[in-house]
């Protein structure tokens, strides 16, 4: 029996419908902590300087979900001559994920910076809830198998081009690198900077070198 919410998608909503991003950032930290602090502090006992290898090596706890995307959508199955057969709604459960291998680091010694570099985040195939199909037209010829695979392809390619997911992703990972080093940067005195951190200043300090420029005349 399909749930009343169901029933009713087809004449209330839009073709596309998008739920919230659940970040599952608060337990990765805890993980991350727990995990990295007795090997960060086996790293630092006998130095007081970075290098990048280090840094990787204190990371690398392979792969790392950071955010689960929850996405309700419609998805159309469409035969040879291009016509729509039917269409179903579906509900759908997303992960991304990074390689932890991947991240790579800046070290400045003299501004005692670390900049962390992330790779791009994975996106996991779509789990579908099969409880939750309904149809349009009702009770078409429709194979199980396929209907999972046209939802799942909708889905991704929803989310995908959406962004929603990456932008999360990239969020709740770099929160979870800021508690990862937190031992680090405590015992070193370095602090962590990201990549448009460092971008928005220089196009800030550029900003105003041309209003100075403009003010003294000598800008051309």
């Amino acid at each position: 029996m399909k749930s009343k919410k169901a029933r009713g998608l087809f004449s209330r909503l839009p073709r596309k419908v998008k739920l919230a991003i659940t970040g599952t950032c608060a337990a990765l930290i805890i993980i991350a902590i727990v995990v990295g602090v007795p090997v960060i502090q086996s790293k630092l006992n006998k130095t007081t300087y970075l290098t990048a290898s280090q840094l990787t090596e204190i990371v690398n706890v392979s792969k790392l979900s950071t955010a689960e995307y929850r996405y309700n959508g419609i998805a159309d199955k469409y035969n040879d001559k291009g016509e729509a057969e039917y269409h179903v709604y579906y509900e759908s459960t997303i992960s991304a994920s990074y390689d932890m291998d991947a991240i790579t680091f800046d070290i400045d010694e003299e501004a005692k910076t670390i900049t962390p570099h992330l790779p791009e985040p994975e996106i996991g195939d779509p789990s579908i809830d099969t409880t939750a199909l309904d149809y349009l037209p009702k009770k078409p010829n429709a194979n199980l198998k396929d209907v999972i695979s046209i939802c799942k392809a909708d889905a991704l390619a929803e989310v995908t081009s959406a962004g929603g997911i990456l932008y999360t992703a990239n969020q709740n990972m770099r929160r979870t690198m800021e508690a990862l080093l937190v031992p680090v940067t405590e015992k070193t005195g370095y602090s962590l900077v990201w990549p448009d951190d460092e971008s928005s200043r220089q196009n800030d300090a550029a900003d105003d070198q041309s209003e100075e420029q403009e003010e003294d005349g000598s800008y051309e």
